[in-house]
Parts: C-alpha cells; structure tokens; sequence
C-alpha cells in the first residue's frame, strides 16, 4: 500500500512540483529477488537455526530520493520542492490526513547486519537496480499513462502495432491501448 503510493507521488511529481523535496527520514528497501536470495541463504546455512533476520538490500533513502530514484529510472525528474515538514504536518492536520503524512514523512528502517555477517549474505541486487526494475514494472502492468488504473497482466504484455506508432502499449489483460500522452 505505502510502497504503490509512494509510486504514484512519483509519477505525479513528473509534471507536478511536490512539497516533498529535502525530506531527511530514511527507509529500508527489500527487494523481491534480495528477499528470496535472504530465505534461500538462511534456509541452506547452519548458523540461522533459530534465529530471526531483518532483510534490506543496505542503501536505506529518504522519501525524497526515493522519489527523485524512481522519476530517474524512468528517464524523468522528480520535481520536489522543499517544504517543512512542520508545515506538512499541519496541512494534513487540517486535512484529516494525519496517518499518511505520518507514513509518508517518518523513518522505517532495519538493520540487516546480523545476516550480513553472521551468515555472510550480501545482497544480489542493488537499490538501484531494483528501482529500475520497478519502474518498468508499474509502467507495464499497474499504471496505464491515461490515468487508467489496471492491475497486473496475467499474461505477459503484447505490443500492439497500430498502438506502436503512438507509442503506446496493450494490456495482456483489459486490452485498453495506453495513451502515450
């Protein structure tokens, strides 16, 4: 929930300046194939009988350059200004928004050393490149450019000639041509 619309203030903040920008809270990111790299180390290795491990892939960002990442990895800019956050906080005060600003505005993190060092795991896949990754993956099935919401295709997406010349794609799933607006 947090993390799709996390994705959506980037997309958003493409063409509209978000009050976002300067944030200095920082968030731990666990990608899908850092997560099965992690289980499949601790299911194989001796020393991670009994034992719990917080997962990350170890660059932990703030909202800001979460943002700014994901708008780079889809070849845009993030357009974020600065704001106080005092100042955001009230503004969702009087929105009633208290619960997501909190979300959005404040720290998660979790330290990974424990795996790191006890059971010698490093992360296959960068912040970076799972970004990217992403990125490709809420344009191609979550998000058509129209604003249309779709859900992820259970086949995978076709390109559609007459919807190449405009640039444009179509879903494996609703068969809506996304607008290359």
């Amino acid at each position: 929930g947090n993390f799709r619309r996390l994705l959506r203030l980037a997309e958003l903040s493409r063409w509209l300046p978000l009050p976002l920008g300067g944030l200095s809270n920082r968030r731990s990111l666990t990608s899908v194939r850092n997560l099965a790299s992690a289980a499949e180390t601790a299911a194989e290795h001796p020393a991670a009988v009994d034992r719990t491990f917080h997962v990350s892939d170890g660059e932990d960002l703030s909202t800001s350059q979460l943002i700014a990442r994901r708008a780079s990895a889809m070849g845009d800019k993030a357009r974020l200004l600065p704001c106080p956050t005092g100042f955001l906080r009230r503004a969702a005060n009087l929105l009633g928004r208290n619960a997501e600003i909190g979300r959005l505005l404040e720290s998660l993190q979790v330290d990974s050393s424990a795996i790191r060092r006890g059971l010698d795991w490093v992360p296959p896949q960068s912040s970076e490149a799972a970004l990217a990754e992403t990125a490709v993956w809420w344009l191609s099935f979550n998000r058509h450019r129209c604003g249309h919401e779709a859900q992820p295709a259970p086949v995978p997406i076709q390109r559609d000639r007459s919807a190449q010349r405009g640039g444009g794609w179509v879903s494996g799933r609703c068969g809506t041509a996304l607008c290359a607006a």
